[in-house]
């Protein structure tokens, strides 16, 4: 069996965990390549992604001899395949935007991946998102004769109307779907209805090994860090709100932010621009400093040097939201306390008053009490951040979730 991971970008700096997950399949022996769309950058690249690029293909922009010989073999080997596919493009919103030539430009692509199945002997398709790559690798699939499966994670691709179009044609047909929360499952499996493929919960992982407790910041000025794109549903406008009650309260404090500007969609760089503005109102430069892209090697480094995590996520206008945010597990597996909000499956991962404490999305006098509580108590600090680690051992370990995740394309065999 031979797995391809099938994705618009890779690799992205704010989805290493992409990375990890496919390097932890390969350690458990799955045979798999990755098929992307896009050039991702790897400046700052996790060290798994390095292990992964050897096995990466790129297949835009197609080459049009190449596209030709494929187009004729699925034409007039399997002519109802590719007829039904092109009905199936024409017929499905599968994007924000639609027309003819989009159709059309679409139909070549699928032609194009499953060309490059068949001369890879590639025996299944598993998209890690349920965006408008996963219809592209559901197309191929079919018309290739094997099988499709999708992970639907996010409120990226589930439930942000930037981009989650025709996410039911999306899942439908897949033989399995993977989701990260009971959040999403509950939600998926009331979309779909009863004819919803099997839809597998696997948590994110974490790599125990990697990401280990050491000694964190005991002494100097109490430090918030918080690790996030620079995007409406990360809710940084709360933050800066909160830091303002934190300074008017007289408590002494230093907040880092760490992350970039999303160029994913014009509405991003608007919130960025906005957010940017109203942070220079506030006069609280001494106090808050917005300091840039992370590499996933200083990521682990900041938040020991930090007394608490934040991550003040909120539903966005658009409907993205965070689920099962990365951020706060690699918190919680170095043992350092982390401040989070009530959306989605976060929930799921922290429970208030043992791993950490949450507020309700949107409420910065409630994020600014947590934060006050945390950096004044020292033991408190020191329970959550124990707490937190157990958790992620018991249940968001990377390597007992890579075999779950394992066991199903390994099903797919039998």
């Amino acid at each position: 069996m031979k797995i391809a991971y099938h994705l618009k970008i890779f690799p992205v700096l704010s989805q290493t965990f992409i990375g990890r997950e496919i390097a932890a399949l390969l350690d458990a022996g799955l045979q798999c390549v990755v098929i992307r769309k896009f050039v991702g950058t790897t400046d700052m690249a996790d060290p798994s992604v390095e292990r992964v690029m050897p096995l990466v293909r790129t297949f835009f922009a197609l080459d049009p001899k190449v596209f030709r010989r494929r187009y004729a073999y699925f034409l007039f080997r399997h002519p109802v395949r590719t007829v039904r596919v092109w009905e199936q493009i024409v017929s499905t919103r599968y994007a924000s935007t639609k027309s003819r030539d989009e159709d059309t430009n679409l139909f070549y692509r699928v032609l194009y991946l499953a060309g490059m199945v068949r001369d890879e002997d590639i025996t299944h398709l598993h998209a890690p998102w349920a965006d408008y790559a996963a219809f592209e690798a559901k197309l191929a699939a079919q018309l290739a004769g094997i099988s499709y499966s999708v992970q639907a994670r996010a409120g990226y691709d589930i439930y942000s109307t930037h981009s989650n179009q025709g996410l039911v044609e999306k899942l439908s047909g897949a033989r399995f779907i993977i989701t990260n929360s009971e959040y999403n499952r509950t939600h998926l499996a009331s979309l779909l209805g009863e004819a919803a493929p099997p839809i597998h919960v696997i948590y994110n992982g974490v790599d125990v090994e990697q990401f280990k407790p050491r000694a964190q910041k005991t002494a100097g000025v109490p430090r918030i860090v918080c690790i996030a794109r620079i995007v409406e549903m990360k809710g940084l406008d709360h933050l800066l709100r909160a830091c303002v009650v934190l300074r008017e309260r007289g408590i002494s404090f230093q907040c880092d932010i760490f992350g970039g500007k999303s160029e994913f969609y014009q509405h991003h760089a608007h919130y960025h621009d906005t957010l940017m503005a109203f942070y220079r109102t506030l006069g609280i430069e001494a106090q808050v400093r917005f300091r840039g892209a992370l590499s996933p090697r200083d990521v682990a480094k900041e938040m020991l040097a930090s007394d608490v995590v934040v991550l003040p996520s909120v539903i966005a206008s658009d409907g993205a939201r965070d689920v099962t945010p990365n951020v706060l597990l690699e918190a919680m597996a170095l043992g350092v306390p982390v401040v989070s909000t009530t959306v989605a499956a976060i929930p799921e991962l922290v429970t208030h008053d043992v791993e950490g404490l949450l507020v309700p999305p949107g409420d910065h006098v409630a994020l600014a009490d947590a934060l006050e509580r945390v950096l004044s108590d020292a033991a408190l600090r020191s329970s959550l951040g124990n707490a937190g680690r157990k958790r992620v051992e018991a249940t968001f370990d990377l390597a007992k979730n890579t075999r779950a995740r394992k066991a199903l394309f390994d099903a797919l065999t039998v």
